[in-house]
């Protein structure tokens, strides 16, 4: 029984579907897809200076947690990638393409190789969105739980924001106010990490996919010539569908200005892939008979030419005697 084959679509569903919701990749309507980009452009943003105020604040007064420095290490590399993610979209899309466009191009059989090596980032996906719930989740019951100290002698116990912000905020109904409004941009933030942590594995791991069922078919040559006991010419022929493809697979994964310059770039002399040399090996391995017949022909032609001559000459003797 055949199995189905796999679409393209449902192993990108995950990563199509985060990328259109942040504003990376174009959705159905062009000013939904720019709303979306401003969006998630004004949530880091505010995520990023509610941090930066309240560690302006500690150094107003000389106190800077050590855990603080730690905190805007990750912070920072969180909103450089988002930016770096999302200034390059036109080149995320255009891996994307081409990602699809080597699918179309796999044999039967070989979407469910390339779909082991993609599990490898959808599971990362899934751990990392989890995990960043889980400790958003326990920063809004710790702030909910832990009470700080008053600020003046005799003064109530104050509540603790689940995350830094502006200003020290204690009366109601601001303090739920800024509450929902801290939770609402770490949910944006989370799927921000999920995406920026999970882009390049994804295009990693279909990468991997992709020169794995090279390998696999290369394999399958192999043993096809090793069972045969000589290299026919259909295994050339497959040799260099799967030299094609491996090139096509380089070039998808270079930047456009990469791309240009990789072209652009004439060949070193005796600098061959490995693919291409083991395509010529095996067409040389196929010639190498027909030309020993030619250099045998070659070689015995002057001695066949003297054969002849000799024997004309005999016979053209013979002639003139009987003469």
């Amino acid at each position: 029984m055949e199995r189905e084959p796999i679409k393209y679509e449902d192993i990108s569903r995950l990563y199509y579907r985060l990328f259109r919701t942040m504003g990376i990749l174009p959705s159905s309507s062009s000013r939904r897809t720019t709303l979306l980009r401003v969006y998630f452009h004004v949530t880091i943003v505010l995520y990023y200076s509610m941090s930066m105020f309240d560690g302006l604040r500690m150094l107003g007064h000389n106190d800077i947690e050590i855990e603080y420095v730690f905190e805007e290490v990750v912070i920072h590399g969180i909103c450089a990638r988002f930016l770096i993610l999302s200034c390059r979209r036109e080149e995320l899309a255009e891996l994307l393409l081409s990602c699809e466009k080597l699918w179309r191009m796999l044999k039967p059989g070989e979407d469910r190789v390339v779909k082991s090596y993609e599990k490898i980032a959808r599971y990362l996906a899934h751990y990392i969105t989890w995990t960043t719930l889980v400790a958003i989740f326990f920063y809004i019951v710790a702030a909910r739980i832990v009470k700080l100290p008053p600020a003046e002698v005799n003064g109530t116990e104050r509540r603790m924001l689940p995350f830094r912000f502006y200003v020290d905020v204690q009366r109601q109904p601001w303090y739920d106010i800024v509450t929902v409004l801290e939770i609402v941009v770490v949910l944006n933030i989370a799927m921000i990490v999920s995406t920026i942590e999970t882009t390049g594995p994804f295009l990693i791991t279909m990468a991997c996919g992709y020169l794995r069922s090279i390998r696999n078919r290369l394999l399958a040559i192999a043993d096809e010539a090793e069972g045969r006991g000589e290299i026919s010419r259909l295994s050339t022929i497959r040799v260099v569908s799967c030299v094609k493809f491996h090139q096509k697979i380089m070039r998808s994964q270079l930047l456009p200005g990469h791309r240009e310059a990789h072209e652009q770039r004439a060949p070193r002399p005796g600098r061959v892939h490995g693919l291409q040399h083991l395509a010529r090996r095996i067409q040389d391995t196929e010639e190498r008979p027909q030309r020993r017949q030619v250099r045998a022909v070659t070689t015995l032609e002057p001695a066949a030419v003297v054969h002849c001559s000799v024997d004309s000459r005999a016979s053209s003797q013979r002639e003139q005697g009987d003469s």
